[in-house]
């Protein structure tokens, strides 16, 4: 819920003053994957990803992309639950292969340009009061971002992602 600003205005003398909430507790949960043709698959929940979500989110991008998928992820506990361990050990080795990162190195996936550019661009200068007002900006900004494949293409390009240079 805290906004990114990157500009505001406000009269001469005056103190800009913009009212949000600071409720740390309330979040959006957003899970993404990119491809290198430029796909951008994503979902939202307002509340955390569980070992279920996050296979149905592994099937979703299977099927969005119909080809096998490398999936890079980082070492957040939901990814190496037993359910999901297992969901990989049953999953086609040629349709899926997974890497993980190395702890704290989120700099190391090109995915994580997708939260940056997100952040600094499409929800910039936007002040909600509540989940239910941000949502739906998050799915524009989302959406916005999807129809611009040689966008999420350059993502592959940051010098930063080990596994694609």
């Amino acid at each position: 819920m805290m906004p990114n600003l990157s500009h505001t205005f406000a009269p001469r003398g005056q103190r800009p003053v913009i009212v949000t909430s600071t409720e740390v507790s309330v979040r959006v949960y957003v899970a993404s994957a990119i491809s290198s043709r430029g796909d951008l698959v994503w979902d939202t929940q307002n509340r955390p990803f569980t070992s279920a979500d996050i296979i149905n989110f592994l099937k979703k991008v299977y099927r969005s992309l119909r080809q096998p998928i490398m999936v890079i992820w980082d070492n957040a506990s939901i990814h190496s639950s037993e359910q999901v361990r297992n969901f990989l050990k049953e999953a086609d080795q040629e349709s899926l292969h997974l890497i993980q990162q190395p702890k704290y190195s989120p700099h190391l996936n090109a995915d994580e340009q997708v939260w940056s550019y997100l952040k600094r661009v499409e929800l910039a200068n936007n002040c909600k009061k509540n989940i239910k007002e941000l949502l739906p900006q998050i799915e524009k900004g989302l959406n916005n971002m999807a129809r611009k494949p040689q966008l999420i293409r350059q993502f592959f390009k940051h010098p930063e992602p080990g596994f694609y240079n």
